[in-house]
């Protein structure tokens, strides 16, 4: 399936994953269907990418693509909205500007006949203040590409759960990180910038903080995220893995959401009940134990 043939409700993330016969429902047993996952302690317990990954090297300022975003008519034509937002970006290089068109049109728009869909995503995003539509934009883009998870699991979390909330991490592990992950091709200032683009959006996401100064550690924390950011990352993957629900143990232990904010089990359970009362989400069972499941406005159905 193609990105203009998705529906609505598909997956806006940008799955690194190779095509599988079977994708099994409990998000839990994916590591043992994937020849190429790296397991790990807790986080629990999988990082379901190939790898080694491909450097990370081109940022979307969110400023920008909100900018972009908010210029945009559902139903318009692509084109139409490319030709507007151009003019809307300050930079004077024709490439730089296609580039970020482009990026943006792959992480937010679902395109059908050649003309921007009005998808769950898009009518969260046009519908939200000025501080939600920064935090469903940075969820999007975080999620974007692999590593940001893959950090989360790798050092984030386990330096969180050993050392606590403003446990710093060194540039030097953060090089190491990048190291042991990258693609063997990647050049030592990918690598950098690689590391430089993974900082950054994690602190936009709120769970590292670091001072202006080159070089100096970064302190770990706790995210407090938007009710609905979080929700559309817990509706996202639900449909990524073609499940619809899950319950509220998977999501304060296992879910993306509460990797990607580096959240206590009980934090996760908390936003993942404000994104019912948000409708983000809504309250599912299964087999008696409480649970979630995406919402009837993302028009989702994992039997067709």
């Amino acid at each position: 399936m193609s990105v203009d043939e998705r529906p609505a409700w598909a997956p806006q993330r940008a799955v690194a994953l190779p095509p599988l016969a079977e994708l099994l429902p409990r998000p839990l047993h994916r590591a043992a269907a994937l020849p190429s996952a790296v397991a790990v302690q807790r986080y629990r317990a999988w990082v379901d990418v190939p790898v080694p990954l491909k450097s990370w090297t081109r940022t979307v300022p969110a400023v920008e693509a909100l900018a972009l975003i908010a210029a945009v008519t559902p139903g318009e034509p692509l084109d139409e909205w490319a030709q507007r937002a151009d003019g809307l970006l300050p930079q004077s290089e024709p490439s730089y500007r296609q580039t970020l068109l482009r990026l943006v049109e792959r992480l937010v728009f679902v395109v059908e006949d050649g003309k921007i869909a009005e998808s769950p995503l898009l009518r969260l995003l046009l519908g939200a203040n000025e501080q939600r539509r920064h935090d469903l934009f940075t969820a999007v883009y975080a999620l974007a590409h692999p590593w940001t998870l893959l950090a989360c699991r790798q050092l984030v979390l386990p330096r969180l759960d050993a050392e606590g909330v403003g446990a710093q991490v060194s540039i030097e592990a953060w090089d190491q990180l990048v190291a042991r992950f990258s693609d063997g091709e990647a050049t030592e200032a990918s690598r950098r910038k690689t590391r430089s683009t993974l900082i950054g959006v994690l602190q936009q996401i709120g769970v590292v903080e670091r001072d202006s100064h080159a070089g100096a550690p970064t302190r770990l924390r706790r995210a407090q995220p938007d009710a609905v950011a979080f929700g559309w990352v817990v509706a996202d993957q639900l449909a990524t893995e073609l499940c619809g629900e899950a319950s509220m143990t998977w999501v304060g232990h296992f879910s993306d959401a509460a990797m990607l904010y580096a959240l206590e089990p009980e934090q996760a359970v908390e936003r993942a009940g404000a994104a019912v009362r948000a409708r983000v989400l809504k309250k599912a069972e299964l087999g008696g134990a409480p649970g979630v499941g995406i919402s009837a406005a993302w028009g989702f159905n994992p039997e067709g």
